[in-house]
Formats: structure tokens, sequence, C-alpha cells
């Protein structure tokens, strides 16, 4: 599965879980029990619907990318700088 795709299906079973969870439903589907296992989750039965978000959220964190922020001086900042450099 490409790495898009997996974050797509990932996103829409968090997705169908957070539902599940909205709507305080707290039987696990069987076709959701069913993808939960293949990706790994021994026996999602003995979970809370919260549980499963939460390691599906974990599953997922896997596929995202870390977003690294550099900051830029501010132009304020940068007139400061370049006036104390001048004097």
């Amino acid at each position: 599965m490409a790495h898009n795709q997996a974050l797509r299906y990932l996103d829409d079973l968090l997705e169908r879980l957070e539902q599940l969870n909205l709507n305080e439903i707290a039987e696990l589907p069987e076709d959701l029990a069913r993808e939960l296992a293949v990706l790994g989750v021994d026996r999602p039965y003995r979970y809370t619907i919260p549980a499963l978000i939460e390691q599906v959220w974990t599953l997922q964190q896997a596929h995202l990318t870390p977003v690294v922020i550099v900051r830029q001086p501010s132009q304020r900042r940068r007139r400061k700088e370049e006036a104390s450099d001048v004097a």
C-alpha cells in the first residue's frame, strides 16, 4: 500500500471510530474489527473505542512526516540587528 493510501486508510478508520465514540456506540462493528485485526490490533473487541482510536492514531504517526519550522527574524528585528552592527 502506497504511503498516501495508507495514511488515507488509517484516517478513514479513525473517522469511523470517532463517529462510534461520538454516537456513544460501545459495540465494535465486525467489519471494523476485522480491519483492525489486519492492521495488527490483537483482539480488537477487548478494547474500548477510545483505546482503539489511540492505537490507530499511533499507527498513523509512523506515516506522518515531521515538520521543522525555521523561524526567520522579523523585519523589525533585522533592522535592530543592522543598526547595532553599524554602531
